[in-house]
């Protein structure tokens, strides 16, 4: 499903298959395997583009020459004896909307994030984050397909090594290294078939105070299918009101995605976002498709309304849609068997966060 808050999201064929045609919504795949990094990287490269146009058009003049160097001049962090705690909850759902070739899915996800920082020198910045996600995927009315319900209840279970270093004396480059683990599928896949593991790995330049760009390369073994694809780094103040950031970081499910802030009062805040998702999951071993693959994409695009009493808690309903959503299911080794299509589909979204 569809994280709305720093998320942080991983042979041979099994004896006894059930025979899977498909049908005129769902389409077999003739046992090749798909390609996602190209996919991602088309929409991380439209991401960027889409982003420099925005800045070009709004911003002639160019905010990375609004200040002088010597005003960008030495921006690290002091160190820090005392951790940092963070915290994110997220209660979300997608409501039904109709899959090709009959019935209809709905997604309930629910995130649950909990990390620890610390500056350790003016240099580097590490910290270790844990998450878990559940998703539960309601299929309904799937009279079409052979297999009406091919999954139900999805875990996943995360855990990142974020590193920031600091290259350079005055801090204005900086190294983004975020190792990564996680188990990803229903409660009876089997442990190590559901393993996803990988990293990312960006580089940034602060051009001013307002403003940090950069480009990072994500790649991870995904169950059965390596991944890889770049993604934007973008932190960029356009006044006391407006920002435009990340809403969430890369991860096996893709790109960070961007999102344009812009602050009511001292406490409310509005925003408009987008992103791109990919999750991928290892199916039970003794369900209807035993130890295969689930997938589903999506581009949630989403408006927040916020509201940030202190940096230990911030609120933020969201609502949006789902669009290009599709379902796919590979056997065990990854060979695609089947896909499929899902209308636009609505959802709605709250979320609680903050450090401490």
């Amino acid at each position: 499903m569809v994280p709305l808050a720093g998320e942080t999201y991983f042979s041979q064929k099994p004896t006894g298959s059930p025979p899977l045609p498909g049908n005129d919504g769902w389409r077999s795949g003739g046992g090749k395997k798909r390609g996602d990094s190209s996919r991602a990287r088309g929409q991380s490269a439209a991401i960027i583009v889409l982003l420099t146009l925005f800045l070009s058009l709004i911003f002639p003049s160019g905010l990375l020459a609004e200040l002088p160097v010597s005003r960008v001049a030495k921006v690290c962090p002091a160190p820090d004896q005392n951790l940092t705690f963070s915290y994110t909850a997220v209660p979300l759902y997608q409501f039904g909307s109709k899959v090709d070739g009959g019935g209809s899915l709905s997604v309930f996800t629910l995130i649950f994030s909990a990390g620890v920082k610390k500056q350790e020198n003016e240099q580097l910045k590490a910290g270790l984050d844990f998450t878990y996600i559940y998703d539960g995927y309601s299929f309904s009315g799937m009279t079409g397909f052979r297999v009406p319900y091919p999954w139900s209840a999805i875990h996943t279970f995360g855990l990142d090594v974020p590193l920031i270093y600091f290259v350079t004396q005055d801090c204005t480059w900086k190294i983004y290294l975020v190792p990564t683990g996680q188990f990803s599928g229903e409660s009876t896949a089997t442990f190590g078939d559901a393993l996803v593991y990988g990293g990312s790995f960006g580089v940034s330049h602060v051009f001013s105070p307002k403003v940090e760009l950069g480009i990072g390369l994500a790649g991870y073994y995904n169950l059965a299918q390596a991944t890889f694809f770049p993604y934007p780094i973008v932190k960029i103040k356009i006044s006391d009101r407006i920002q435009i950031t990340n809403p969430f970081g890369a991860s096996p499910a893709g790109p960070g995605g961007g999102v344009l802030n812009y602050k009511l009062t001292q406490h409310w805040s509005v925003g408009l976002g987008g992103a791109y998702r990919s999750y991928r999951f290892r199916l039970d071993h003794n369900g209807p498709i035993p130890g295969g693959i689930g997938q589903y994409r999506s581009c949630p695009v989403f408006a927040t309304l916020g509201y940030q009493q202190s940096p230990a808690f911030r609120a933020e309903i969201y609502a949006g849609a789902t669009l290009w959503n599709k379902i796919y299911i590979d056997d065990h080794g990854g060979d695609e068997l089947l896909r499929t299509k899902q209308n636009a589909a609505p959802m709605l979204g709250f979320s609680a966060s903050g450090a401490f």
